[in-house]
This record gives C-alpha cells, sequence and structure tokens, in this order.
C-alpha cells in the first residue's frame, strides 16, 4: 500500500510540473497515453482478451499521437519548408551576387 502511494505521489507530481512548462493538450495527452499504457499492462498482467474494441482504441490513440507530434508533415507544412528553403537560397545567391561585384 506505502508503494502505491508513492507512485501515486510520483505520478501526480509529474504531472503538476508538467502542467507547468506545456500546454494543456499535451498533457492531456501524455495522461490519455499513460491511461492507455496502464490499461495494456492490466491486460496482459491479468491475461485478458484484447477485443477488437481495444484495437480500434488503439489505434485512436497511436494516430492522434502521431498527428499532435506532427510525425506525418502535412501538405501546407511542406509547400512552407519548400518555400522557406527557397527564401534561404534566393538569400545565399543575392549574398553571393554582392560578393562578385566588390
Amino acid at each position: 500500500m506505502i508503494g502505491n502511494i508513492l507512485t501515486q505521489y510520483v505520478c501526480i507530481r509529474a504531472i503538476f510540473y508538467l502542467t507547468t512548462v506545456c500546454t494543456s493538450l499535451t498533457v492531456t495527452l501524455v495522461v490519455t497515453l499513460r491511461k492507455f499504457l496502464s490499461l495494456v499492462l492490466s491486460v496482459w498482467y491479468f491475461n485478458n482478451d484484447f477485443t477488437s474494441m481495444h484495437y480500434c482504441g488503439a489505434l485512436f490513440v497511436f494516430v492522434g499521437t502521431l498527428l499532435y507530434a506532427e510525425v506525418f508533415p502535412s501538405r501546407s507544412s511542406a509547400v512552407k519548408m519548400a518555400a522557406g528553403d527557397a527564401v534561404a537560397a534566393n538569400g545565399i545567391i543575392s549574398l553571393q551576387s554582392k560578393n562578385k561585384v566588390k
């Protein structure tokens, strides 16, 4: 029981710290992932079945996490990155042409 109290204390302290350094959406995502991992560990430890609804929920959690983390670049961010590269390249070309004039 004391071990449970200590781990709960550490968990709550970590969440309080996280709320001071991250956005509320990030904190919610971290708590959701923690609960999901707790569910998976519970299913494994008690040797219960992982049903199709569990798989569906796991898919939602992982896809939501990946989308929030922007692992898959969106089309608009790819365009912004390409535009930024073009501006950077133009800046380099402009600097090179100024150096040639001197």
